[in-house]
């Protein structure tokens, strides 16, 4: 139960912080394009706190802890594109490399940690 809250969490947290930005951008507080790396920086580091994780408690090696999260989700963004009619560009390809990086080097960073300390 403790597993899906923390990621329900990160959700959560990521669902209420593109609320806040997009009102700081609406409001004129935020340009679009700093509204837009804010968005991708929360993100990121979401992604690669659930990744770290998901790589602690898993008995596999935490690349492929790492590569099975990084999966899911370029596999849930292509999906989503197919369904929205939205073309790939080179910047999609781009965002999915990021976030097979993040998510592979945060889950062996977090396998390695789990190692040391047994």
């Amino acid at each position: 139960m403790k597993k899906i809250n923390f990621h329900l969490l990160s959700i959560g947290i990521l669902v209420i912080s593109i609320f806040m930005i997009s009102l700081l951008n609406f409001f004129d507080v935020f340009s679009v394009k700093f509204s837009n790396i804010l968005i991708y920086i929360t993100f990121f580091i979401l992604l690669s706190l659930n990744s770290f994780k998901i790589a602690l408690k898993s008995k596999n090696k935490g690349i492929i802890s790492g590569l099975k999260v990084s999966s899911l989700i370029s596999l849930l963004i292509i999906i989503l594109k197919f369904i929205f009619k939205i073309k790939f560009t080179f910047n999609t390809l781009i965002y999915i490399a990021l976030i097979y990086l993040f998510s592979t080097i945060s889950s062996i960073y977090a396998s390695n940690k789990k190692s040391s300390n047994s």
